[in-house]
């Protein structure tokens, strides 16, 4: 896949990856090469939708982790992505609490938190 179809995929569709991303302290420099070897691993599809969250961790941090999809954040955990969902819109948004992919995105203005992905350091 070509440069600006990989930007443009990853611009659509990976919230989810750039707040992983994020969290773990990787900078822009890095997403082309993150996103093709993840893809390339099957960690997670073209598309960017995450299909094996702790693994892409594992290569990130170097440490294990465990992640669950929460409706209520737990007393005990590392970091969290919170998912977005505005009802008017219908659409879905992963962000950190302090960082959000788009900068200001309609689904974080106008929607409200539907869950969380909670990692918590084995």
């Amino acid at each position: 896949m070509e440069i600006q179809s990989k930007l443009l995929k990853i611009g659509n569709y990976g919230c989810y990856f750039l707040s992983l991303l994020h969290a773990t302290k990787h900078g822009d420099s890095e997403i082309i090469e993150l996103y093709d070897y993840f893809v390339k691993k099957g960690y997670m599809t073209e598309d960017c939708y995450i299909q094996d969250p702790i693994k892409m961790l594992k290569y990130l941090t170097g440490n294990n982790y465990k992640v669950e999809k929460l409706e209520k954040l737990p007393a005990k955990y590392d970091f969290y992505i919170e998912h977005w969902y505005n009802e008017k819109t219908k659409l879905g948004h992963f962000t950190l609490p302090d960082f959000d992919p788009l900068g200001n995105s309609n689904t974080r203005l106008n929607g409200k938190i539907d869950s969380y992905r909670v990692f918590t350091k084995l």
